[in-house]
């Protein structure tokens, strides 16, 4: 890939990581992504269940050159002992509570928090 370096600046200006999940809004649809690269090539990887609907080159383009499509900035954050729900790999949605543990902040960091179930739903 030529343009390797375009996608690197992108990600290094918005604090992405390789393999780390994060949130787009396109067309008022909201689509859990993340970065991979394998082959020499950086692609866009969706995690919802909707990759039939959505080319992933399409979608890296609209992300790097389009101002309607948008990073969404998810910053809940539970106080100690409160419940949260979270998505697991396999689209099902969870219900912990914040014990400051490992796990909850790697789900705060790949911004895969929510309050409610209704919410998470949002995002499968």
């Amino acid at each position: 890939m030529k343009n390797k370096h375009i996608i690197k600046d992108f990600m290094m200006s918005n604090k992405l990581s390789f393999y780390s999940p994060f949130n787009i809004n396109i067309n008022n649809t909201i689509l859990m992504v993340r970065f991979v690269e394998y082959n020499n090539e950086i692609k866009l990887k969706i995690l919802n269940n909707v990759t039939n609907y959505y080319n992933q080159d399409l979608l890296l383009y609209k992300l790097l050159f389009d101002e309607n499509t948008k990073i969404i900035e998810y910053a809940y954050k539970p106080k100690h002992n409160e419940e949260y729900f979270y998505i697991a790999p396999n689209n099902k949605i969870f219900k912990k509570k914040w014990n400051n543990e490992d796990f909850d902040i790697f789900c705060y960091k790949s911004k895969n928090v929510y309050k409610s179930v209704e919410e998470a739903k949002k995002f499968l």
